[in-house]
């Protein structure tokens, strides 16, 4: 039997999930090998994840969420609680009998790497190693190593993170959000079997999600620079968690993007490397895991590179239209703010664009073929959640679609 060879660049949460994914679907004739950067910092924020990556852990590192949720130092995820959007808060809950969880970022590569090692023993290798390039090759990839090795593959998952801003295949997009001050309030602490969500809360700069674990909670206050100071962002923190500082938080900034295409030749662009919106309801989770899936079908010849490129690129757009139908509606407790103002004007442009209308189109579709049809077996999914999500998210915005 021939060995063919994936490689994949990185242990953050998409390089993890990767291997995840590939370990369980991939048939024997593959060797997988994750090689990463020991001393590459992690920013170590906690995490919300989905119901897909949390399946792609049990598949893959033999994943009990019962028994291993303390080595995660997780929560039970079972939707997403916004607060100050509207009149009252709501919950946009995981439906389907689908769960998730919380989990630390710092932990996830500690608990699933060996798991893999262990359980995928002769399939599946992690490499300590500085990576200093990746080449798409005519009849193969290869990476070079800070060792001065070179180590030749079929494919390249490159997870390694962030794309140069002078990249020419990213599309870099207006910001909305472009800072997050992060908290973590380590004197809190959380009951893993209770039934907890992510916190999405309007503030007057932005809005703020908390990520409940069981050793603390994980606060991230989002604004935009160009109208609210670190100042006055840190002091809408503290109306929350009064002990958060400027010596005891992390500002980071960022600007949405998303790569033109994820393939290309030999190699596969995943994780921050393909996009970044902003932090709300996973919505990178989602698109990573489309794009293993995605790929996986172009390993299996059932799909092209183009096709591949083409699904990405419509669920970039999906999840942009997604963020921008929270936001347009604006935030009735912070009505006539400048940052509101601000959030539903860049949605209503995205949603204007021809791509924006027929994703708000494909939503409206499936949301009245479940009237006719008085359920939704048979509704083809619209993008980003599945209908009767969409269903119960329309219902809480405010946009009247009651089945």
């Amino acid at each position: 039997m021939t060995k063919k060879r994936l490689i994949v660049l990185g242990a953050g949460s998409s390089g993890v999930l990767a291997a995840n994914y590939f370990c369980a679907w991939l048939e024997q004739d593959w060797e997988i090998k994750l090689i990463h950067n020991p001393q590459k910092p992690i920013l170590g924020i906690g995490e919300s994840t989905n119901p897909s990556f949390i399946e792609a852990l049990e598949l893959g590192s033999n994943f009990k969420v019962h028994e291993d949720l303390k080595q995660l130092d997780g929560t039970i995820k079972l939707g997403t609680k916004y607060v100050g959007w509207r009149a009252e808060s709501f919950v946009n809950p995981l439906l389907g009998g689908s769960m998730a969880a919380h989990i630390d970022t710092y932990s996830l590569k500690e608990f699933s790497l060996p798991r893999l090692e262990a359980r995928w023993e002769g399939k599946f290798k992690v490499v300590e190693q500085e990576v200093l390039g990746a080449q798409s090759l005519e009849d193969c990839a290869s990476v070079t190593l800070g060792n001065g090795e070179v180590e030749y593959c079929s494919y390249i998952i490159d997870c390694r993170g962030a794309p140069s801003k002078h990249d020419p295949e990213v599309v870099h997009l207006d910001a909305t959000l472009d800072s997050c001050i992060v908290y973590q309030d380590t004197d809190s602490s959380n009951d893993p079997g209770m039934v907890t969500y992510t916190g999405h809360t309007a503030t007057e700069h932005g809005w703020m999600f908390t990520v409940p674990l069981q050793s603390r909670n994980s606060y991230g206050y989002m604004y935009n620079s160009t109208i609210s100071s670190f100042d006055e962002a840190l002091q809408g923190l503290r109306s929350t968690v009064p002990k958060a500082c400027a010596e005891n938080v992390i500002e980071f900034h960022f600007s949405p993007y998303y790569a033109r295409r994820v393939l290309k030749g030999r190699i596969l662009r995943n994780g921050n490397s393909a996009l970044f919106f902003e932090p709300m309801f996973a919505n990178s989770l989602w698109a990573y895991d489309n794009i293993n899936k995605n790929f996986h079908s172009f390993l299996l010849g059932d799909i092209n590179e183009e096709e591949v490129n083409l699904r990405h690129l419509s669920n970039a757009v999906s999840i942009r239209s997604a963020i921008a139908l929270h936001y347009i509606g604006g935030s009735t407790m912070y009505n006539n703010h400048p940052f509101w103002d601000l959030a539903a004007a860049d949605s209503k442009r995205a949603l204007g664009t021809l791509e924006g209308v027929e994703f708000t189109k494909r939503v409206v579709s499936a949301v009245e073929g479940s009237k006719a049809l008085k359920g939704f077996q048979g509704v083809k999914h619209p993008g980003v959640f599945n209908t009767i999500a969409w269903v119960n998210i329309l219902n809480n915005l405010g946009y009247n679609t009651k089945v």
